[in-house]
């Protein structure tokens, strides 16, 4: 609601509550008490609300709403034009001590103690999340592959370069969930370009568009994104891989859980002369599946060997320049097989609070 100065000469109070809308009969002294309370209630100066002083002749604003007009005159009674709501009103002079007086105790009221130490907390928490610097990229995880390694291939194969944090308890998850940056409480989170990114989906489209990978058309764009959720779908046995009881059995598992996968896109790549699954050349949707193929191989050595041109595939996304410094260096984690796959399942224990 807005406050907007009276030309009638009048000092009215307006509430927006079906409660308040009765005729007030009362004298100058109980209406100054009731301004009081209403400004005190809208919180004063300490969160920034205002209201219209006589010689403002404007217009002003309160999230409560909560109006007060203040003008020459005294008592009135009439309606409000805007709202049609009763009114009480008081001469300029009381008004205005009234109203001062309410904001002075307005700026010094604080929220109740069981307010005020829950927020307390938590900007000493924010206070322990630097921030991410202009430029940079921070990619936060687990320590491990897992839903952040297709973002890693992405941001490589363009020349994104990131910092890596791996978190290693439940209070270093916690400390980031009460920062505000995760969105819906969840890892990865990729901060870049002043945004602070979840999902892995949305976080591959964002870098995938910044990196010129999305595709050269809308149609293209399309194409890239179904083909993309394509690989996500095939890739769940890599994602839950290291979570297997009997890795040697996940293992000789595999081949026979992405085969399906894997013979449809040797079919989508036969359907072009450059071997890439769209029509532009090399997108993300070639450099995710370059990335499945790549663990797959990892896995299971010979998983291709009836596949030319998933290898052929594999083998132009591992060559270029990006991916191929990414992959030698320290960045990348090792596959996860036995004490290392020990090791990773024990930190997402740690961090999402499994093991407390």
């Amino acid at each position: 609601s807005s406050c907007v100065g009276s030309s009638e000469g009048r000092c009215r109070l307006e509430r927006n509550s079906v409660a308040s809308h009765k005729m007030a009969k009362s004298r100058p002294r109980v209406g100054c008490w009731f301004a009081a309370a209403a400004l005190l209630s809208a919180g004063g100066l300490h969160d920034g609300r205002r209201f219209c002083l006589p010689a403002t002749g404007g217009a002003c604003s309160s999230s409560r709403g909560v109006r007060l007009h203040l003008a020459p005159w005294a008592l009135s009674s009439a309606p409000a034009a805007s709202q049609q709501m009763p009114a009480v009103g008081l001469g300029s002079s009381a008004c205005v001590v009234v109203a001062t007086a309410a904001l002075a105790l307005g700026s010094l009221w604080r929220p109740p103690l069981a307010t005020a130490a829950p927020a307390r907390q938590r900007l000493r928490r924010l206070a322990n999340v630097p921030a991410c610097a202009a430029g940079q990229a921070r990619l936060t995880y687990f320590a491990g592959w897992g839903l952040a390694e297709q973002t890693r291939w992405l941001m490589a194969a363009i020349g994104i370069d990131w910092e890596q944090v791996a978190l290693r308890t439940f209070e270093e998850f916690d400390v980031l969930r009460s920062s505000g940056k995760l969105l819906l409480n969840q890892l990865p989170l990729l901060e870049i370009d002043g945004l602070d990114l979840v999902q892995s989906q949305a976080m591959m489209r964002y870098v995938s568009r910044r990196g010129g990978l999305a595709g050269q058309s809308p149609a293209e764009e399309a194409a890239v994104d179904m083909l993309c959720e394509g690989v996500k779908d095939a890739r769940g046995p890599i994602v839950s891989f290291a979570f297997a009881p009997e890795q040697e059995l996940a293992a000789a598992a595999l081949p026979g859980q992405v085969r399906r996968s894997l013979v449809r896109f040797e079919e989508l790549l036969g359907r072009r002369a450059d071997l890439h699954l769209v029509a532009s050349g090399l997108t993300a949707a070639d450099v995710l599946l370059g990335e499945l193929l790549h663990e797959v191989l990892a896995i299971q050595a010979d998983c291709l060997a009836d596949f030319p041109r998933l290898r052929h595939l594999h083998g132009e996304v591992v060559a270029l320049p990006g991916v191929r410094s990414y992959l030698q260096s320290t960045k990348r984690y090792p596959l996860p097989l036995g004490d290392v796959a020990q090791r990773y399942v024990a930190n997402v224990g740690d961090v999402l609070g499994w093991n407390r």
